[in-house]
């Protein structure tokens, strides 16, 4: 009995942190960019993302954590309007 009570309760906590994801505040064009073949030699390579608040409250990005040191985002430090789009780069 304690087991499936305990199965559950893990099974309730798992689906939560999936629940919010489906209703985020912001939304990208897309969500990773391929750059293909680089050649460092050339410089730097860029994108930009373009971020849509879907809220009806004004949203603010805090920070970036990039996945890697050589990565760097270059972001808007102003709250962005409800239903204002953004470029995250």
């Amino acid at each position: 009995m304690k087991k499936i009570i305990l199965s559950c309760a893990c099974a309730m906590l798992l689906a939560f942190p999936m629940e919010a994801q489906k209703k985020s505040a912001v939304s990208f064009d897309s969500y990773e960019w391929n750059f293909g073949k680089v050649n460092a030699a050339e410089g730097a390579v860029c994108h930009t993302f373009k971020l849509k608040n879907k809220s009806k409250e004004p949203v603010s990005i805090s920070k970036a954590i990039p996945s890697c040191e050589c990565i760097s985002a270059q972001y808007p430090t102003t709250p962005i309007a409800p239903g204002s789009t953004a470029e995250v780069m």
